[in-house]
């Protein structure tokens, strides 16, 4: 059935909007929810609401500096500083409008509404983003803001505010004027408090990680190690021919010195090859945004875990379909086509899914599946990935390459710590999650019901 809304045209006036779609009635509704209670409109609260830098290029970037936030950093309330860029200092100083500090807030500008606080103690971000700075007399707290933003609520407020043809950008002008609910401060307070739980379990999934590698390296003596052979070196043509490969790269001695080193101070060696029962990529299916069956894309393959939450989704008669691209629990997964070709994860979900064909998939025996994914993630698995990746204009992670990777196994007890500290950086990352949307709950049944309701929720 159609569905059209009729409005007085005394409502249009002052608008620059006429298309039919920013007039539907799902944002009316969405409005008069929040305005049953105290509320304000998002450009009275802000002290700065400005586009992020204009043509900043890519030789700009610096090894080191001041974070450079851009729109896909932005992710699950927070600013994602896993492929985050640099800038020099002096470069952040001359857009020092858009400079931003922790508890700033950047929201997407293109394709897609999304909001997201900052956790850096200094920031910037790219001409895709919009840096909002609140008022030190704010109404609202910055932790609820951007929950509120992320809601079933905030969202369609967002996305009804982008305007364009091949690219939708959002409307800065416009988006002032987004309605933004104002609760009692102990409410607010309560959910800036659960949100800053959440960013603490992030915090702490990082560290445990960080700890299993120290361990890994250690026991290896690879921790500090920094190889000071040459890159000029020569080799007999018999080992060339025997390998298939005649770039140099492939050959560069460090790969030696790192193999000499493993096989001296692992327990045992053992090739992929040995332990795999399974070793293939997976195969593109049909995507459905309805669709029951996950779908892991190379995009979702991150450097410490699966970014589950995330996940591209298909029918679920592609399970019998797509057998060979069948993912079960503690399957290990790896990027296989591009810049972050050989970026490894382990499945930990006992939902079924399937793996795309630029996600390989490998399924072993006899050892533990979470170490060895950790191992393939590591330096260990890096570097070797360096050195088999095919391809000039872009790199090819291929399964027979896979197959002559290498697997050093420490000592039993630390495999055991290493596999715990990644399964509690799983739970830790879980566990944020499951906050964030808990937070995000209280503030939609306060929107719909009141305060005393969300409190009764949050128990």
């Amino acid at each position: 059935m159609a569905e059209y809304n009729v409005l007085e045209m005394s409502k249009l006036e002052g608008s620059r909007r006429f298309d039919a779609e920013y007039y539907e009635k799902k944002y009316e509704l969405i409005e008069t929810a929040i305005k049953k209670h105290d509320y304000t409109l998002l450009g009275k609260q802000v002290l700065v609401f400005s586009k992020g830098i204009f043509d900043i290029k890519a030789s700009t970037y610096s090894e080191a500096g001041i974070p450079f936030v851009r729109i896909l950093n932005l992710k699950d309330l927070f600013v994602d500083d896993e492929d985050i860029i640099f800038i020099p200092e002096q470069v952040n100083n001359m857009y020092s409008k858009t400079s931003l500090s922790k508890h700033d807030i950047i929201l997407s500008k293109t394709a897609q509404p999304a909001a997201s606080i900052v956790n850096f103690e200094s920031c910037n971000c790219s001409q895709d983003t919009i840096a909002l700075k609140l008022k030190s007399s704010s109404d609202i707290r910055p932790q609820f803001l951007v929950c509120f933003l992320n809601t079933e609520y905030g969202l369609p407020l967002m996305e009804r505010l982008f305007t364009g043809n091949i690219q939708m950008h959002l409307n800065l002008v416009e988006s002032r004027n987004i309605v933004v609910p104002v609760f009692k401060k102990k409410f607010q307070n309560t959910i800036c408090n659960i949100i800053d739980s959440a960013y603490e379990s992030i915090v702490n999934s990082k560290e445990k990680y960080n700890q299993a590698k120290e361990i890994l390296l250690s026991s290896l003596t690879i921790l500090d190690w920094n190889s000071t052979l040459s890159d000029s070196y020569t080799k007999c043509f018999s080992k060339i021919q025997s390998s298939s490969r005649i770039d140099s790269e492939h050959f560069l001695p460090l790969y030696d010195e790192l193999y000499e080193i493993l096989q001296r101070n692992a327990s045992y060696v053992k090739t992929i090859r040995s332990i795999k029962v399974f070793n293939s990529r997976g195969s593109q299916p049909k995507y459905y945004d309805d669709g029951t069956l996950k779908v892991i894309n190379s995009q979702h393959i991150k450097e410490i875990h699966l970014d589950y939450e995330n996940l591209s989704s298909t029918k679920s008669e592609y399970w019998d379909i797509k057998r060979e691209s069948r993912v079960i629990k503690n399957d290990i997964l790896t990027y296989t086509t591009g810049a972050n070709v050989g970026r490894t994860n382990v499945y930990l979900e006992k939902e079924k899914a399937l793996a795309s064909n630029h996600v390989n998939i490998l399924r072993i025996k006899d050892e533990d599946p979470i170490y060895v994914g950790f191992v393939l993630n590591s330096l260990i698995g890096r570097l070797q990935t360096e050195k088999f990746k095919a391809g000039s204009a872009q790199a090819e992670l291929y399964p027979a390459a896979i197959d002559q990777f290498i697997i050093p196994f420490i000592e039993k007890p630390k495999q055991d710590q290493i596999v715990d500290l990644y399964i509690q950086s799983y739970q830790l990352k879980k566990q944020s999650k499951q906050l964030i949307e808990k937070a995000k709950r209280a503030v939609e049944i306060a929107i719909k019901l009141d305060e005393k309701a969300a409190f009764d929720y949050l128990g």
